[in-house]
């Protein structure tokens, strides 16, 4: 296995950022991301088990002028540790997964090309922004030196940058 990226590695230990300013520039990524992408954004401030929040969009076929039968929920993760961010994307009606498998996280390469398309716009606004991504493929690493704030078992660095549950 190759070493983190030191912006990962230095990233986890940093304090829990839990402050009014923390969301307050979360909500402003809010009103950025969906004036430059054109859809509604949510924000959800909740932190508990969680050092981050999280501006999410739902992104159907029609919302991409595509006639196939598809919706994704995809979540921007914002961490307090740094300026990090993870994306997060949940298959509602199964069409990429099917039945066997979790709906969730899946990795953005497997989605339909307009909704990768619409993806990559919003990492480019988080990057333009000062915020730097935390791959797909670092989700289920461990987490050196790191435990969940809710069992004290052995942390990965989605739970330990971003959240432990979802």
């Amino acid at each position: 296995m190759k070493p983190l990226p030191s912006y990962i590695e230095e990233a986890l230990h940093k304090p829990i950022d839990y402050s009014t300013d923390f969301t307050a520039r979360v909500s402003s990524l809010r009103g950025v991301l969906s004036k430059e992408l054109g859809v509604p954004f949510a924000h959800d401030a909740g932190m508990d088990y969680s050092p981050a929040q999280f501006v999410s969009f739902v992104c159907g076929a029609s919302d991409v002028g595509e006639k196939s039968n598809y919706s994704f929920e995809v979540r921007y993760y914002i961490s307090s540790r740094a300026n990090l961010f993870a994306v997060y994307v949940f298959d509602k009606k199964l069409t990429v997964v099917g039945d066997r498998e979790l709906n969730h996280p899946i990795d953005t390469g497997r989605l339909p090309p307009r909704v990768q398309e619409v993806i990559a716009r919003g990492d480019a606004v988080l990057q333009e922004s000062g915020y730097r991504e935390v791959g797909f493929e670092f989700f289920k690493i461990h987490a050196p030196g790191c435990e969940t704030q809710m069992d004290g078992l052995p942390a990965n660095i989605f739970e330990t940058l971003f959240t432990e549950i979802v």
